[in-house]
């Protein structure tokens, strides 16, 4: 395998491993690299595969790099090809979800912005966020509506213009684990979310919006925007 796709694996694996370790072992848990835990998953490899069909490409895909990891800390493989992610690069190289996700959104922005009525106020820092809160609930009444198909557009809008304060103002990155078996509870798995390098803060924007719906607050965006330091 040459360097760059090598890289390029590298840098794909550990979202992989997020989702999968989700539908194998749950949020709570960890895959710890031992020979049980493959039992673990081909159990979960069995119960999400219909009988004579092979796994899904992502679920197969996921499945094999853990092998690999398991071999590697089992039989003490070589480490310095061990396919790990490099801490300094952003997730969304890895995912190629997340990176288009992120670059329609950004294109989209000033359609969106122009369609809530509020261009003006919507420049993307942080005092904007009490804009985008009476935004938010004037156009969604209840927090189920965030979820409706009808509002999608809106929402996911919303939801980029969140995190991006907190990747251009807090040094943030985004982050994207995808959820390989579409079941998963964890709500890091399956939507995008944002948090800072080294053990810093994060936040998943989808959760402060579902937040600020209900609330009689008038600026519970913008304060919890300061859980970034």
């Amino acid at each position: 395998m040459s360097e760059a796709k090598l890289d390029d694996w590298r840098e794909r694996l550990e979202p992989m491993l997020a989702g999968l370790q989700d539908s194998v072992v749950g949020p709570d848990e960890a895959l710890d690299h031992s020979v049980e835990s493959l039992r673990d998953l081909e159990h979960a490899l069995l119960a999400e595969t219909p009988a004579g069909q092979p796994p899904r490409g992502g679920l197969a895909e996921a499945a094999g790099g853990y092998l690999g990891e398991v071999l590697l800390t089992i039989g003490g493989a070589h480490r310095t090809d061990r396919p790990v992610r490099s801490g300094t690069s952003d997730a969304a190289s890895a995912d190629s979800w997340l990176t288009h996700w992120l670059t329609s959104r950004e294109q989209g922005f000033p359609e969106w912005a122009a369609a809530t009525g509020r261009v003006g106020d919507l420049d993307i820092s942080p005092k904007p966020l009490l804009a985008l809160e009476q935004v938010v609930r004037r156009r969604i009444p209840v927090r189920e509506a965030l979820r409706e198909p009808v509002n999608d557009s809106f929402v996911q809008g919303a939801v980029w213009y969140v995190g991006e304060i907190a990747r251009r103002h807090r040094d943030a990155h985004w982050r994207h684990h995808p959820d390989l078996t579409g079941t998963s509870r964890n709500p890091y798995v399956g939507r995008p979310y944002v948090e800072q390098a080294d053990g810093g803060n994060g936040a998943i924007p989808l959760l402060e919006l579902e937040a600020a719906v209900p609330s009689d607050e008038t600026s519970l965006l913008l304060d919890r925007f300061e859980v970034f330091d």
